[in-house]
């Protein structure tokens, strides 16, 4: 009942076209206009009130009341609905700007009022209030809160920590921006306190905060066996739903967190789920459920056609308002920019590629210029950012080195100069930048639960009731999908995608094969039983018995099989019960041989996991076969080395000499690099599907050294995303000792170096204070760093990324 087409039946009703048209491209009213369509609202008002489930009636009354405060300057409608609804950050905003000429004294009772939901610095929602008051206080195991972005979701993580300092608490986020993120925010939070985000930063203590994804929760759990977390807070929860690997490990992760500790109290965070009975993971789950439905935010949106001509988008009615020509999307986006822009698209290249074009219409800005020598002299003269950061442009994808996604990060939330951030899904997920406004220019693979999402990003309530605000004019985000065939694809109208925001009403996809309501009954009924192995691997295709499997069985027979389970490896192979019986063999004979021992650890990787399984291999990860080429061993040897031990501009250059010895001595593989599918630009075969390689004789030095560093994050993903695994089995089975397992893992020996590690530098900045002659100046005190006078002074010498990498420890 969702009442969106029964408003769409009133347009039959000339004058409320009219009136609803005006609202909506932002003309003013005259008076009979305004009584009219203020009575409608209250109508809508009333049948919401008469029913809670027309929330679509109350979303439309909102939108009436907010578009006339904001375009007629009449406050006062706005001011009784926020009053009336809990929306207290409106009506309190209001009082205290002046934006209603004469307070009555019932308006100023209410406002005295709305003092009790005052919580910190700010003004809270009624429902906000009391849901967190509710969820805080709850005595239920698993509770749920669901909320529109930027509702409170941060600060009730900060309460949740607060309440439970003396305990062991646990952050699960689903990125590393996000993980860094939030490190920033909690340090500053709890200063005092242990924080970790990864899982080598352990080292025995009784009560810290973690801030780790999955993967890194699994590895901790994997690398002590007795550990649990008191409370376990899931944020971005919606990922469990998904059917993919990442969201099988997020069940594994909170599964046994509970198995090893019962008691353990878990929190799940979400703005897009839609009924907390789907996130179950066992029969015995009760959910104790706190919703806010209420978005206050209401967007205006616009579509850009590529003739020029541009609309305004009416979500209720289903209407394209034409407002407007220009001469190309660029224009468009240069008239219609804010202090903060957004624009979105869905491919690394793209995303570079936009910028470059983009940028090229942009001035320079003194001011930024200092900020561009910065990042010429710590990653690349020819790193493109170089350039466009000095018009005020930022990029950011995947495959960009993780320091400098993060540096570029803190610049754009921090120097208002800096104007425009193009990047792809990679701020999709909880990062909070202060946009105001957004372009999206590809909508491919962006469902409605997905665009929400992204559309949640501008305007955060924090920036909306900043007292600096001239009016509210935040609580109605610009939202610009914007047609391109070059950048959206072919025959793609945007407007189709634009209609799946009409009603707000979204269904949970329940996917992840390990969730109840994703597995058929007959397996949820069978009990495989703490004691049963699967006698054929190969003939369970249901993920939810081996995730029984991995948690409740430990049996010491079967002790290969979950550690090799537990580091993902069984999904590299087809056919792994046949692969399983080969490395059982292996493990016997190979521990303790001379000739084993004196191998490098990449060639103990090759020949335990790799060799003579080129057919198990090629049907699921091919790209392991390389490792047949003795080169390909070599040269990650190498890499592991230089990775430890190199700065980032110094791995840059070195990838360019390694391009130039390509060209040289191999020039067929020079014209058919491999980079993978978000960078390729040529098949490596006729028969190849995929474009997955690019021809380096056609590219100029800066497009090398972009290039460079695109191949340098996707080497070092690698590393630490596969190779690691097979590292962390081999230290396992004792094929490998400590020393090789840690270089390999920290690139030294040094008991001093690995425990800088553990306290959250990285080996790179480890060797640049050994070489400044500063590790003397810092200790470590309960697992922080804790610098002397000395270390602070020259340390406030330092060049601003330097400054940025240590500051964030410190």
């Amino acid at each position: 009942m969702d009442g969106i087409n029964e408003i769409k039946k009133l347009t039959e009703i000339k004058l409320f076209k009219e009136v609803i048209e005006k609202l909506t491209i932002g003309e003013i009213l005259d008076y009979e206009e305004l009584s009219f369509i203020l009575s409608v609202s209250i109508v809508f008002l009333q049948e919401y009130q008469e029913d809670k489930r027309k929330v679509n009636y109350l979303t439309f009354a909102y939108f009436i009341v907010l578009k006339v405060a904001l375009i007629n300057k009449l406050y006062q409608p706005l001011f009784d609905v926020s009053v009336n609804l809990g929306f207290f950050p409106i009506s309190r905003f209001i009082v205290q700007k002046n934006l209603i000429d004469t307070l009555t004294l019932d308006s100023i009772k209410k406002d005295f009022e709305i003092e009790a939901f005052k919580y910190e610095n700010h003004i809270e929602m009624y429902q906000q209030n009391k849901n967190r008051k509710e969820i805080l206080s709850s005595d239920k195991l698993d509770n749920v809160y669901i909320a529109p972005t930027s509702f409170g979701k941060s600060s009730l993580v900060v309460d949740i920590i607060k309440k439970n300092l003396n305990k062991r608490i646990a952050l699960i986020v689903p990125s590393k921006s996000l993980l860094a993120q939030n490190f920033l925010d909690l340090k500053n939070k709890f200063p005092n306190h242990k924080i970790l985000f990864n899982e080598d930063m352990y080292n025995g203590e009784l009560n810290f905060i973690c801030i780790f994804t999955q993967e890194r929760t699994l590895r901790f759990f994997s690398k002590n066996d007795e550990i649990y977390f008191d409370i376990m807070i899931v944020d971005e929860a919606h990922n469990l739903l998904d059917n993919d690997q990442r969201a099988v490990i997020l069940s594994r992760v909170i599964r046994r967190n509970r198995f090893r500790y019962i008691n353990s109290k878990h929190y799940y965070l979400s703005p897009l789920i839609n009924e907390s009975n789907n996130l179950k993971l066992d029969e015995g789950q009760e959910f104790f459920e706190r919703k806010i439905k209420i978005n206050i935010k209401e967007p205006d949106y616009f579509e850009f056609k590529e003739s020029g001509d541009f609309f305004k988008f009416n979500r209720f009615l289903d209407i394209n308002y034409k407002i407007g020509k220009v001469k190309d999307l660029y224009e468009y986006i240069d008239i219609n920019s804010k202090v903060k822009n957004f624009i979105y698209l869905k491919t690394p290249k793209k995303v570079e590629e936009f910028s470059q074009r983009f940028s090229k219409k942009l001035k320079n800005i003194e001011s930024l210029e200092l900020l561009s020598k910065v990042l010429s002299d710590n990653i690349h003269e020819d790193f493109y950012c170089v350039d466009y950061i000095k018009k005020g442009l930022i990029y950011l994808h995947g495959g960009l080195p993780d320091f400098i996604k993060e540096f570029l990060e803190y610049k754009f939330k921090n120097d208002f100069n800096i104007k425009y951030l193009v990047a792809n899904s990679v701020v999709l997920e909880g990062i909070n930048f202060p946009i105001e406004s957004l372009f999206i220019l590809n909508t491919t693979d962006l469902k409605v639960k997905s665009l929400i999402n992204l559309i949640g990003r501008v305007n955060r309530l924090n920036e909306v009731f900043d007292i600096k605000n001239k009016d509210l004019e935040k609580l109605n985000p610009n939202i610009h999908f914007v047609n391109d065939t070059y950048f959206n694809g072919k025959g793609r109208d945007m407007y189709n995608k634009m209609k799946l925001l009409r009603s707000g009403v979204f269904e949970d996809n329940v996917e992840n094969p390990v969730l109840l309501k994703s597995v058929n009954n007959r397996l949820k009924q069978e009990n495989l039983g703490s004691d049963s192995v699967p006698e054929n691997l190969d003939d369970i295709n249901n993920i939810r018995e081996w995730e029984d499997f991995l948690i409740y069985n430990n049996d010491e027979e079967n002790y290969l099989l979950k550690v090799l389970m537990e580091q993902d490896i069984h999904n590299y192979y087809s056919n792994f019960n046949e692969v399983y019986d080969v490395l059982k063999n292996r493990v016997g004979r190979y521990k303790g041989l001379k000739t084993w021992i004196d191998l490098t650890i990449v060639d103990k990787i090759y020949y335990f996991f790799f060799a003579d399984f080129d057919f198990y291999l090629k049907k699921r990860y091919g790209h392991f076969l390389r490792f047949n080429h003795e080169s390909v061993r070599k040269f990650y040897t190498k890499f592991i080395r230089r990775v430890h031990k190199l700065s980032l501009k110094s791995h840059i250059n070195f990838y360019l000499d390694y391009f130039g010895w390509l060209a040289l001595n191999k020039p067929k593989r020079y014209k058919k690099f491999y980079f993978g599918i978000s960078f390729g630009e040529i098949p490596y075969s006729n028969d190849s599907k995929y474009n997955t390689c690019v021809n380096l004789s056609q590219k100029n030095k800066k497009q090398l050294v972009n290039l460079a560093m695109v191949k340098l994050k996707i080497e070092t993903d690698f590393v630490n995303f596969h190779l690691s695994k097979f590292v962390n089995v081999l230290y396992e089975l004792e094929l490998i000792d400590e020393s090789e397992y840690n270089i390999f893992m920290y690139g030294s020996e040094s008991r001093e170096n690995i425990e800088l590690f553990k306290a959250g530098l990285s080996t790179q900045l480890i060797n640049f204070l050994k070489d400044k002659k500063q590790l003397h100046n810092i200790k470590i005190h309960n697992g922080k760093l804790q610098p002397n006078s000395d270390f602070t002074l020259f340390m406030n010498n330092l060049d601003e990324v330097k400054r940025f990498e240590i500051s964030r420890l410190i």
